[in-house]
């Protein structure tokens, strides 16, 4: 009667011991999934937080609208959104040029984007939003 309760405690602590080491994973796992995503979300974070844009002027004579990237952060000027009054506008944008070069797609901290919509409405909000989130209102 000895060998078989101390063999059933033997089996027993064997197997709650693989049972931990599978759990223990299994949560290693998720809890490095987690870090991971924290950190993408602290770097989007810090790229919006140095992105600064400011619409400099409009134009509604040359149907064109200014915008400064004053932060430190370098843009795609196809991920940039534009909405009048509150509307995605995107496809009333004609053309857009950073500095004047119109080639280009890169935005960089201290350049200007200037951006071309047809019938501009004089009272008109405007937003421009990043890709990252930071926009700039006027």
């Amino acid at each position: 009667m000895g060998l078989s309760i101390s063999a059933a405690t033997a089996v027993i602590f064997i197997s709650a011991v693989l049972a931990f080491s599978g759990i223990f994973a299994v949560v290693s796992n998720a809890q490095d999934s987690l870090i991971d995503e924290h950190r993408d979300y602290l770097s989007r974070l810090d790229d919006k937080a140095s992105t600064r844009l400011t619409i400099s002027e409009i134009l509604i004579d040359t149907d064109t609208i200014s915008v400064m990237n004053e932060g430190t952060t370098t843009l795609d000027v196809r991920e940039i959104d534009l909405l009048i009054d509150g509307i995605l506008s995107n496809d009333r944008i004609e053309s857009t040029r950073v500095n004047g070069i119109e080639e280009t797609n890169i935005w960089m901290p201290g350049e200007m984007l200037e951006i071309s919509v047809p019938e501009i409405p004089i009272d008109a909000k405007i937003r421009i939003i990043s890709s990252n989130g930071a926009s700039a209102y006027v």
